[in-house]
């Protein structure tokens, strides 16, 4: 029997109906055919880059050549540039230059490892590497917010297959950043409680959604997901800003992503997904009301018509059974 959940936050509903799981389908699973080419973000490929930003380099090698470990570069075809000047509105159909940052964190120099299969150690340096570099930019008086997030695999947008994320600082704050946190506020005056130290509390008592609860991070199945197996990553701790952590934060929130991605591709066989930072505006100050996290979406489903008309997404593995087939798995790595 299918359900209508709503997002505890914001007003998202999704539309869970088991019956769309047994769906035929006369189209063939598309085959993704990669160009036989080098890699630009494999190691001695280093020009084929703009020149990096930061690098861990355990060696002392020089900029722009074999021997680091994470590498950040700007991306060689940016959607913004902190070098366009000059504004220009339109009182209905508003224009303005693209102003901003657009960088590519390269997370291993190994071409066919990733986030579930890298090791915790590689994973806390690219954790480590990304706070470095989000708290830069946040003193960019230029920039207003600083979005943080991987594409990985064709069906979640990627156009390299090296594991890689992306980092993309906004002059203004967008409108999904600007809608949950005025949400947040809101919940917060009703309840005096954080809405995301609400949820870990409301999750860990409900118990069926739990995926994971160590090293101060918590993952649990989404509530109202807008994909079968949605995860959602929080500090237990309340924390407003990612990048005001410290190292022991890039090591716990390291081994609560590499545990989501790895019980994903065991259970999904290696799926694509994206990964998502959803942090504070620039140079914000600790609120009550916003808790950092960070959400994993597996592209385990197409957007339709429906979706795309009705902002209502359908999806067909009930929550609270992701959650268990992603806790078997853990269980039987």
């Amino acid at each position: 029997m299918s359900e209508l959940r709503k997002d505890p936050l914001l007003e998202r509903w999704t539309l869970i109906s088991p019956e769309r799981g047994a769906r035929p389908s006369e189209y063939l699973e598309d085959k993704i055919e990669r160009a036989e080419r080098p890699c630009p973000f494999c190691p001695g490929k280093e020009r084929e880059t703009p020149n990096e930003v930061l690098a861990d380099r355990p060696d002392g090698s020089a900029h722009d050549t074999p021997g680091w470990r994470v590498r950040l570069v700007p991306n060689r075809f940016p959607a913004l540039s902190l070098a366009t000047q000059g504004p220009s509105r339109d009182e209905f159909f508003a224009v303005r230059p693209g102003v901003g940052v657009h960088e590519v964190l390269i997370e291993t120099p190994d071409h066919e490892a990733d986030l579930g299969t890298m090791g915790l150690e590689q994973a806390t340096r690219v954790i480590g590497i990304l706070r470095q570099r989000l708290a830069a930019l946040a003193r960019e008086p230029r920039l207003a917010y600083v979005l943080a997030f991987e594409n990985h695999g064709a069906a979640a947008g990627a156009t390299i297959e090296h594991a890689h994320a992306q980092i993309l600082g906004l002059d203004f704050v967008p409108q999904a950043a600007r809608a949950e946190r005025s949400a947040a506020a809101e919940r917060h005056a009703q309840t005096g409680k954080c809405p995301w130290c609400e949820w870990i509390e409301r999750e860990r008592a409900a118990g069926v959604r739990v995926v994971r609860d160590a090293d101060g991070f918590f993952t649990a199945c989404a509530y109202a997901p807008r994909f079968e197996y949605e995860t959602w990553i929080a500090p237990v701790r309340h924390a407003t800003s990612f990048e005001k952590g410290d190292e022991a934060q890039d090591a716990g929130l390291a081994a609560a992503l590499t545990d989501a991605v790895g019980r994903l591709q065991t259970v999904l066989q290696h799926p694509a997904y994206n990964f998502v930072l959803h942090n504070a505006p620039c140079r914000s100050a600790e609120t009550p009301s916003f808790h950092w996290h960070v959400e994993v979406l597996p592209r385990t489903a197409r957007l339709a018509g429906f979706e795309w008309g009705s902002g209502v997404h359908i999806v067909a593995a009930l929550p609270e059974e992701a959650a268990a087939r992603l806790v078997e798995a853990g269980a039987r790595a």
